[in-house]
């Protein structure tokens, strides 16, 4: 949503935001939240001119309680044309239960960042 000429570019998904809400939906997954506490999002963020701080979104979805702000985590990201990883204490958040059927990526908020995503993996 809000990206474009997504593709595989040096083993990442790589594309370009288009307004302020872009997004990454991931496939129907079936995943025990009680098995993972933290989610590992490691992404590169590169615009034109000066390095900037900005902030992304995961949200997700289960089996009782739909995708909102409610079912999310924000994190702080740096738009600077480096690799990051971004560990998010996702368990922490108490919708984060029962069976999660999807996840979302909101890389950031600006339109005009090329968006790298290397990987988003589970952790206990």
């Amino acid at each position: 949503m809000y990206l474009t000429d997504p593709h595989i570019e040096g083993n990442a998904l790589t594309a370009t935001t288009t307004s302020n809400d872009p997004a990454f939906f991931g496939p129907p997954v079936q995943i025990r939240a009680s098995r993972y506490r933290r989610l590992r999002v490691r992404m590169r963020l590169k615009a034109q001119g000066q390095p900037f701080e900005d902030m992304g979104q995961v949200f997700w979805t289960t089996q009782a309680i739909s995708e909102s702000e409610a079912t999310s985590i924000r994190f702080p990201v740096r738009v600077d044309g480096q690799w990051h990883d971004y560990l998010l204490p996702v368990g922490e958040n108490p919708r984060w239960r029962g069976i999660i059927t999807r996840l979302r990526l909101d890389p950031c908020t600006r339109a005009g960042v090329n968006v790298q995503l290397a990987r988003i993996e589970l952790l206990p």
